[in-house]
């Protein structure tokens, strides 16, 4: 739908009419549309975390967020381009540091930390 409309033009309507559930039912799992969006982005962040954890290096690890990232480019562009953008960057930033963190091979660093001397970036990014 997103990469139809963008998701400024998304209504809660036209996603429960997509997905054949009721209005109670949008609401229970979810409390507006960009909680949909950060379900989302999650589960693809998550399913692409499953496919690193087998990555025998970091270039493994890296070609295999880069694949996803260029496979979803157009979505990426779409929700880039909302009046929602600043939310969307922190998302998309928080994830992919949690892609980071998850994935052995891209989390191990000289010094085992990713973040190296700024344990403070994921904190800053949330806020």
């Amino acid at each position: 739908m997103v990469k139809r409309k963008g998701i400024d033009k998304i209504t809660v309507k036209e996603i429960i009419d997509e997905c054949r559930i009721s209005r109670q039912t949008f609401y229970y799992h979810f409390q507006d549309i960009m909680e949909v969006i950060e379900w989302t982005v999650e589960q693809s962040i998550r399913q692409m975390l499953e496919r690193s954890l087998e990555a025998k290096n970091l270039r493994e690890a890296l070609d295999i967020l880069i694949t996803c990232t260029r496979e979803n480019r157009v979505l990426i562009r779409r929700l880039l381009d909302s009046q929602k953008r600043e939310e969307i960057e922190k998302l998309l930033i928080c994830e992919l540091l949690a892609f980071c963190r998850g994935c052995p091979a891209v989390a191990s660093g000289r010094d085992g930390n990713f973040y190296g001397a700024d344990p403070q970036c994921w904190k800053e990014v949330k806020a």
